[in-house]
């Protein structure tokens, strides 16, 4: 939304603005996860961080934390490609 309107300056419209953003909500998702896995879920059920991590951190998985991923790496080949 930031390339749109520029809520960010001029430097929101370029691929590694996006690839930083994308990064952060990466880390957000994961640290959310470990919050869950060691708050949240119940020590009883051992299994339950490892299913939870192949459903939703995992990139052989369509999910949200997929679709962030593959923007983020078509955001990296943008970046690479106008260094060239």
């Amino acid at each position: 939304m930031s390339y749109i309107v520029h809520g960010c300056g001029v430097g929101s419209r370029n691929a590694q603005f996006v690839v930083h953003q994308i990064v952060a909500i990466v880390y957000a998702l994961r640290v959310f996860y470990l919050y869950h896995c060691l708050e949240v879920v119940h020590c009883t059920r051992v299994r339950e961080p490892e299913r939870l991590s192949e459903c939703f951190l995992n990139t052989n998985v369509p999910s949200a934390f997929t679709a962030l991923q593959n923007i983020k790496r078509q955001g990296v080949k943008c970046d690479k490609s106008q260094l060239l």
